[in-house]
């Protein structure tokens, strides 16, 4: 397995918040970033080590490489290399992740409002009944 290059002369600490145009601008050969998951790498020194070559990471260059990076299955091994290469977080991915709980609640609340009027219009119906019958 090829073996990643020294990156500990990075200067960029890895909270730093990126956005999506900022990763965006990093997306040649010359300056290659990606973000996966909520992580942004700097992984222009590893484009000539890549066992699937350079292509396939400029394929995705600055932008989401989460998708394509979790559908190759990388090993453990891999992913702990990875890390060498982090420049920060990306700003939108935990948007998004704060948006999916957001999304989560209303969809339950919004579930909860169902079996509510459910409820309401059994009962309305049981009066109904009850008072025709009675």
């Amino acid at each position: 397995m090829p073996t990643f290059p020294d990156t500990s002369t990075t200067t960029t600490t890895t909270t730093t918040q990126y956005a999506p145009d900022q990763i965006a601008a990093h997306n040649t050969e010359s300056d290659c970033w990606l973000q996966i998951h909520d992580k942004v790498y700097d992984v222009t020194k590893y484009l000539d080590s890549h066992p699937g070559g350079a292509e396939v990471i400029l394929d995705t260059a600055g932008g989401n490489a989460t998708d394509m990076f979790e559908d190759i299955g990388h090993s453990n091994d891999a992913r702990r290399q990875l890390a060498k290469f982090q420049v920060g977080v990306g700003e939108a991915m935990l948007g998004e992740g704060k948006n999916a709980v957001v999304a989560g609640v209303v969809a339950g609340s919004g579930n909860q409002m169902v079996v509510l009027g459910v409820a309401i219009v059994g009962v309305l119906l049981a009066i109904a009944v009850w008072g025709w019958g009675g």
